[in-house]
């Protein structure tokens, strides 16, 4: 199995350096959407080749990278098959709103923003994976790491204090990519646990000073995660870094509190949004986005099963105007993931996708030897929990990491690696 593992990569030769070349171009398609929100400057047509160019890879390399969908049981091919076919089937209904006489340059516009390649992630559950790939993914988002760090730290002062800054999304685009480096801490030299424990500090911070309840759940799970990986793992490898782990959170939390001090930083608007949300319930302000959508689909019930389409919209008396007020209308959206999922998919889309998501976690946490797919397990887990408020689905980073870290999950030849091994092969220096 070790001779298997290490033997080397043709990974430049494969389908595999079609679709790192994919990541790459969704990371520039995201920084040119950042430098348009920041500059005013519109950059629509550079950013639609981009992602033109992004789906050209992805193709390329889901037909040239070897498909494991042979090697797994019934049931899991069948899930995956359902899955795609709900995929195919919303992609098909959504063209006649791309065309239609009302809506044809709004729709076009959002399939050639993104929503395409969306749509089309789950694809990546094709690709049969292995550690040579999960070195270019590791050394990919470290460097990510650092490029949020240089481009926060600086304006750290004017990204806290106004949320029209974009501080939550560059949290989701590419801070939120170091979170299988976080998972899996010990295999990382000191100046890589540096920049990955810094970058979640300040995101977490970021988060809390802004008042974004839902990220701020999402990387606290992260957190509570490697604690569990630390603590209840098997491991030899992780058992010898327990005690450096424990020095290392004392002096973060002491950190964080000399920084909250001498900053005399203002946590007003997360306390009362907490506040409010303890009274009332997290999703007090979206039960009428919520009811509005039960209501909407229960005149046509076969909308439950099959979804309306990647462009698929509701009726909701919850529309904002330009004015910050609410009017009736069409949303695409909603502020939960399980019903964004049911309004473009229906139950055909979610229940594949539930049931490789409990599966995949499962085999990831009970049925490893190394706290790589642990950790693969956790993101999975993280992400059907972040999905009941405000973790929709995106074309980002952070929902590229979940199909990415599903492959892992099913990959039984990296389950049953060391921790020696997997750190000797992924871990960065």
């Amino acid at each position: 199995m070790n001779r298997i593992i290490l033997h080397k990569s043709k990974l430049l030769n494969t389908g595999y350096n079609y679709i790192y070349k994919f990541l790459l171009a969704i990371i520039v398609g995201l920084l040119v959407t950042e430098f348009e929100r920041i500059t005013l400057i519109n950059l629509s047509l550079l950013r639609y080749l981009i992602y033109s160019l992004a789906l050209y890879y992805f193709f390329k390399g889901i037909i040239w990278t070897y498909s494991t969908v042979n090697y797994r049981g019934f049931f899991i091919k069948s899930l995956i098959t359902i899955l795609f076919l709900s995929i195919i089937y919303s992609i098909i209904i959504a063209i006649p709103s791309i065309f239609s006489s009302a809506d044809n340059y709004v729709n076009f516009k959002k399939l050639l923003s993104g929503n395409f390649l969306l749509f089309l992630f789950p694809f990546i559950l094709l690709i049969k994976t292995d550690l040579f790939v999960w070195k270019r993914i590791f050394v990919l988002s470290y460097k990510l790491s650092v490029l949020y760090l240089l481009f926060t730290i600086p304006f750290i002062v004017y990204f806290a204090t106004d949320i029209n800054l974009g501080a939550e999304d560059f949290v989701r685009n590419f801070a939120s990519s170091a979170t299988i480096i976080l998972l899996t801490i010990v295999y990382h030299s000191k100046r890589v646990k540096i920049v990955t424990v810094l970058t979640f500090i300040i995101s977490f911070l970021l988060m809390v000073l802004l008042a974004r309840r839902n990220q701020i759940l999402y990387l606290s799970s992260i957190f509570i995660f490697l604690l569990f990986i630390m603590f209840f793992s098997s491991s030899k490898q992780i058992k010898r870094s327990k005690a450096n782990f424990i020095v290392g959170l004392l002096f973060i939390i002491s950190l964080s509190f000399l920084v909250i001090y001498f900053l005399n930083l203002d946590f007003s608007l997360v306390s009362e949004r907490l506040s409010i949300s303890a009274r009332e319930g997290i999703n007090y302000s979206r039960e009428t986005v919520l009811k509005d959508f039960e209501n909407d689909f229960n005149k046509n019930p076969a909308d439950w099963f099959f979804g309306r389409g990647f462009n698929g919209t509701f009726f909701s008396t919850h529309c904002t105007d330009n004015f910050g007020g609410y009017v009736s209308g069409q949303r695409d959206t909603i502020e939960n993931g399980y019903y964004y999922l049911i309004l473009k998919g229906g139950l055909l889309y979610l229940i594949p996708f539930v049931l490789l998501s409990l599966i995949g976690l499962i085999k990831g946490f009970f049925y490893s030897s190394n706290s790589l797919s642990k950790a693969a397990a956790a993101i999975v887990l993280i992400n059907l929990i972040d999905l009941v408020g405000f973790g929709l689905p995106g074309l980002n980073l952070k929902y590229l990491t979940l199909w990415f870290s599903l492959t892992l999950c099913y990959s039984s030849q990296i389950r049953n690696c060391s921790d020696d091994l997997v750190k000797q092969i992924v871990g960065l220096k």
